[in-house]
């Protein structure tokens, strides 16, 4: 918050007590390098093909759509700093020597980029098409990540920020103003100087104080980036894809405690093969496929272009091993 002092003096002591103070106050402003840091949220625009097109994506086990197709990464929250310069308004009072100091919030000017650090967490994007092994691609975004370092460089990415450091330097001026007053009287009193800076010191309101605790995060800022993912996927060879997902273990929870010694095995095939599989909703992978499920009752869905779903709830008892075949009918 900015105060100008002399029209302080005016409006409360009159022209004639300014002549006065104005022998007695000196005045200065100090510019500072400073290094700002505020929250922003990153979100990445990912565009995925794959090789041979047509796959079916899924996103976090989530069906997307076909591709190529677009999805949107919510990374998350992101801390941003930068480097830059700010002005301190410094009045010295002569008669007690007290010193006191108003920040400009206006006068934030930045120097250096904006440096994010990393979001964190690990995003999963597979591709599946009947005849090919499924490929996977796990995206992680690091503090290094080109995507990142170049959606936080743009103009609208750096309006944001500067925005919300001008918005953070308002709150931060009314607080170090209303700390150093206290300060300052419980050294030995405020002084004539003090006592009227203090008369006309503004109170923060709940919502500024609150408003910089990062409460909201509906509030923070969103810079996008852009990502383009390829998945090549490879033609599945005779017996390969079958060892292939024989080996997967998927682990469903049924209800119970999910304890390795009360899983069963449900060993699912289709006609055609390849088909895709999902247990209780989630997509496991293409059939042949070896699930290993708690003690419960789960549901087995059985999908592939051009046919009807199949779809079949089944009991599995721990230590049990149940054979399931789908029998797929093409659709009219």
């Amino acid at each position: 918050m900015k105060i100008n002092l002399r029209h302080l003096a005016v409006t409360f002591f009159g022209s004639s007590f300014l002549t006065l103070l104005s022998g007695c106050v000196t005045q200065q402003v100090e510019t500072r390098a400073v290094t700002e840091r505020t929250v922003m949220k990153y979100e990445e625009a990912v565009h995925v093909e794959t090789e041979p097109t047509g796959a079916k994506i899924y996103f976090k086990d989530e069906y997307i759509g076909v591709s190529p197709c677009d999805l949107t990464l919510k990374a998350g929250k992101v801390a941003v700093s930068a480097t830059g310069t700010v002005n301190y308004h410094v009045a010295v009072d002569g008669m007690n020597g007290q010193r006191f100091e108003s920040l400009d919030n206006t006068s934030w000017r930045k120097g250096g980029s904006l440096q994010p650090s990393a979001p964190g967490g690990s995003w999963r994007i597979q591709a599946s098409k009947a005849g090919y092994e499924s490929a996977v691609r796990q995206i992680q975004i690091a503090a290094d990540d080109d995507n990142l370092n170049t959606a936080f460089q743009t103009e609208d990415a750096i309006n944001k920020f500067n925005a919300a450091i001008l918005n953070k330097l308002s709150h931060d001026a009314v607080r170090s103003s209303q700390q150093q007053l206290r300060t300052q009287a419980g050294i030995g009193g405020l002084g004539a100087y003090g006592g009227m800076v203090a008369a006309q010191m503004p109170q923060p309101t709940d919502d500024q104080i609150n408003g910089m605790n990062g409460a909201d995060d509906s509030s923070l800022p969103v810079v996008r980036g852009q990502h383009s993912v390829l998945l090549t996927l490879s033609p599945a060879a005779a017996g390969q894809q079958q060892q292939q997902q024989q080996q997967q273990t998927v682990v469903i929870p049924g209800g119970g405690d999910s304890n390795a010694s009360k899983r069963g095995a449900i060993l699912v095939s289709s006609e055609p093969a390849n088909a895709e599989v999902y247990a209780d909703g989630i997509f496991v992978g293409n059939a042949p496929a070896n699930l290993k499920l708690d003690d419960g009752i789960h549901i087995i869905e059985v999908k592939l272009d051009g046919y009807k779903p199949y779809h079949r709830e089944m009991r599995v008892l721990s230590d049990s091993t149940l054979n399931l075949k789908a029998q797929l009918e093409k659709t009219p």
